[in-house]
């Protein structure tokens, strides 16, 4: 799974300095006067080689991974083989101190679980147990005894391959929590170029005020109602005065005045509606400019499509009944009762109510 490459090289970073303070602590031991009263040397000459070579190649490594900025992984892994063969040396020419070396070497195991791939974590971690035997066989060989009995050495063994399959998990979780937050960060970035591109295609004025008078955000139909004031003017007190007059007294009283009004000199007339944003560090506040025009002709075509709806109700009233009396006069015209005179009659009213339908 991809990883932060901040966060990667971070971690390198971190992990060369911890390498590089090994080292010095290895060489302070190895040439220091007191050396005798803190640890046994068993081979002197083989405990400085190894720590010199440590602390230099430590030393270049380091340098190595501050100028690749993180880009490769050959300084970790290269410096995680160090570690583990100057670990073992180490083992070797000393007494007294064998359980804190291969201690330190799960350190260095853990920080390679999380920063190299499985296969070569484990790799890792597998010369790590292997020379930690050899080194076990070769003390019995060389000074016919050991330090470490060949159970601690087991429980090291053991301990070494679990801190890595610990940190692999560990890596493919702070793996997964980073896409996560990655995947939250652009939907957030979406949501906000939509926010924008919404608010800038909006027939209404919208502008976002902070507490001292300055534009923070405004749309194309707020900069034209507000007469195309040039981009580097935020003031809105220079502005608008008017504007922000009802804007100071919404924010005192809690009441907006919503009556229209020309927010520049021959401008088109406005109704200015104000909604505070919640939880704004500015205090900021939402203006939305409606143009009267716009309300007006809005209001008219509400008007007509009500009187549209009631014209149609009233018709569909008057249908039914004249309906009503057109099939009544049809049956009188066809009865043989009604006189010659009275058919006339009959059809006048047939002829006026299909008139009115």
């Amino acid at each position: 799974m991809a990883r932060s490459p901040d966060l990667v090289r971070r971690e390198r970073y971190f992990f060369g300095l911890y390498r590089v303070f090994e080292a010095m602590l290895l060489v302070g031991i190895s040439f220091s006067p007191l050396a005798g009263d803190l640890v046994t040397l068993v081979a002197p000459q083989v405990a400085k080689a190894a720590s010199l070579v440590f602390l230099l190649g430590a030393g270049a490594l380091f340098l190595w991974e501050i100028n690749a900025a993180g880009r490769w992984v050959w300084p970790t892994t290269i410096g995680l083989g160090l570690d583990i063969v100057v670990g073992t040396m180490a083992l070797l020419a000393t007494a007294g101190m064998d359980g804190g070396i291969a201690s330190l070497l799960l350190i260095n195991l853990a920080a390679g679980g999380v920063l190299l791939s499985l296969p070569k974590a484990f790799f890792f971690a597998g010369i790590a147990v292997g020379l930690q035997y050899l080194e076990h066989l070769l003390s019995l060989a060389w000074f016919g005894t050991a330090e470490r009995s060949l159970s601690e050495v087991s429980l090291f063994a053991v301990g070494y391959l679990a801190v890595t399959g610990l940190s692999q998990l560990l890596r493919q979780e702070v793996s997964q929590r980073q896409q996560l937050v990655e995947q939250r960060e652009s939907d957030v970035e979406s949501l906000s170029q939509l926010n924008d591109l919404i608010i800038r295609r909006m027939k209404s004025g919208v502008l976002v005020i902070d507490a001292q008078g300055r534009i923070q955000r405004i749309n194309e139909a707020a900069w034209s109602l507000l007469g195309n004031p040039s981009p580097t003017r935020k003031d809105l007190t220079e502005i608008s005065p008017e504007l922000w007059r009802r804007m100071q007294q919404w924010r005192s009283s809690g009441r907006g005045d919503y009556t229209p009004t020309a927010l520049v000199e021959r401008g088109t007339e406005v109704v200015p509606r104000f909604v505070a944003v919640p939880q704004s560090p500015h205090h900021s506040a939402i203006v939305f400019l409606e143009d009267s025009s716009l309300l007006t002709r809005q209001a008219e075509q509400l008007t007509l499509s009500s009187l549209g709806r009631l014209s149609a109700s009233i018709a569909h009233e008057v249908r039914n009944p004249l309906a009503a009396i057109s099939h009544a006069a049809q049956l009188l015209a066809e009865s043989d009762s009604v006189a010659a005179a009275d058919l006339r009659l009959l059809e006048i009213i047939r002829g006026q109510c299909l008139r009115m339908n």
